[in-house]
């Protein structure tokens, strides 16, 4: 068929394949976004030595995943600061959080709080726990059980300054942050991921509190 009406079947046709054009276009570049995103932010995570982990893109929106405890929030920062994204997000919240979806740095100040309020006591110039002290220890094995993100715990026995030996000093702040390790491994926390540390009066605190405690530190 001739003249102006013999093109007129052909437009559909035509708008159909600008349509399809243009969708490939845009997937395309969303596609280029995405991986210059990807690259820039592996490279950006590489600078900072957070290796083990993976990020990929959604568009602008970035997952991190495989990083343990606190390198997972280190490394959505480290993403985050990469011009052109917009979210980034953790994969697996687990990894990243404590009891009740608590992230970790929640979960140690619940951990500070409640040593604060109740410390960690022992038998006058022993390693052995008074109730109050067992009671205590207790309780942060509660807080600790089923907390995930971090990779170690460490437990850290301090004694106040005195005029006796320093090595004295040290081997009671040992013997007392291990009889905690073995209570925290008697309620079921992990043995691999718990470690003891004396540090005698080497730390003394500054704001007027009792030298002679317990600290318990995710790391």
């Amino acid at each position: 068929m001739s003249g102006p009406r013999g093109w007129l079947p052909l437009i559909p046709l035509g708008l159909l394949v600008t349509g399809v054009l243009t969708l490939l276009a845009g997937w395309t570049t969303g596609q280029d976004i995405e991986a210059g995103l990807t690259e820039r932010s592996a490279a950006a995570l590489a600078e900072e030595g957070l290796d083990g982990g993976t990020v990929t893109f959604d568009g602008r929106d970035a997952t991190v995943a495989g990083f343990a405890g606190d390198r997972a929030e280190q490394a959505a920062a480290v993403v985050r600061s990469v011009s052109g994204v917009r979210v980034v997000e953790h994969a697996g919240a687990e990894t990243t959080s404590g009891s009740g979806g608590q992230s970790i740095e929640e979960l140690q100040a619940e951990i500070d709080r409640l040593l604060e309020d109740e410390p960690i006591s022992f038998v006058p110039d022993t390693a052995e726990l008074t109730q109050e002290g067992a009671r205590t220890a207790q309780q942060v094995a509660e807080l600790l059980t089923g907390a995930g993100g971090y990779e170690v715990i460490e437990v850290g026995g301090h004694v106040a300054a005195t005029p006796g030996d320093e090595s004295t000093a040290m081997s009671l702040s040992t013997d007392r942050a291990q009889t905690v390790v073995d209570l925290l491994v008697s309620e079921g926390l992990p043995t691999g991921r718990i470690t003891a540390r004396g540090y005698g009066a080497t730390q003394p605190r500054t704001d007027g509190g009792d030298d002679r405690r317990v600290e318990i530190t995710l790391r």
